[in-house]
C-alpha cells in the first residue's frame, strides 16, 4: 500500500513521489521503495539524503522569522500552563494546546510576511 504521509515531513502528500528505478519492473522491492511527498523540497531532500550523504532542511529568510516570532506565544503559553511543570507532565491536551500556539503563531506571521509576495 501507499504511504500516506510525506516520507520527510510528515504531512500529506500532493503527488510528488519515487521509486528506485534500478529494481525490476513490477517487483515487491520496487514497489516497497515508493516514496511520497508533499512538494518538491521534501523530494529534493528525500534524495540528498539517499544519495548524496544527507543535508538539512534549510529555512529562507521569512520563514526564519516566523519560527523566531513563535517564541513569544510559546513562552506565553507555557507561563499560562506553569513555568514549575516540565514537558513530561503535561497531558495530552496541554501538549496539544502547546503544537497549536506556535503552529498558529508560525503560519499567522508566515502570512504576514509573505502577503506581499503572493500573487493576486
Amino acid at each position: 500500500m501507499w504511504e500516506k504521509f510525506c516520507a520527510i515531513c510528515q504531512r500529506l502528500p500532493r503527488g510528488f513521489g519515487w521509486f528506485d528505478p534500478t529494481l525490476r519492473r513490477g517487483s515487491m522491492e520496487r514497489r516497497a521503495s515508493y516514496q511520497r511527498f508533499c512538494s518538491k523540497r521534501c523530494q529534493d531532500l528525500y534524495f540528498n539524503k539517499r544519495h548524496q550523504g544527507g543535508e538539512i532542511m534549510k529555512w529562507n529568510d521569512m520563514e526564519q522569522q516566523a519560527i523566531e516570532f513563535t517564541l513569544g506565544p510559546l513562552g506565553d503559553y507555557v507561563v499560562r500552563v506553569g513555568m514549575d511543570k516540565g514537558l513530561g507532565h503535561y497531558s495530552r491536551d496541554e501538549i496539544l494546546g502547546l503544537v497549536t500556539s506556535v503552529l498558529n503563531a508560525y503560519h499567522q506571521n508566515l502570512h504576514e510576511l509573505y502577503q506581499g509576495e503572493v500573487p493576486l
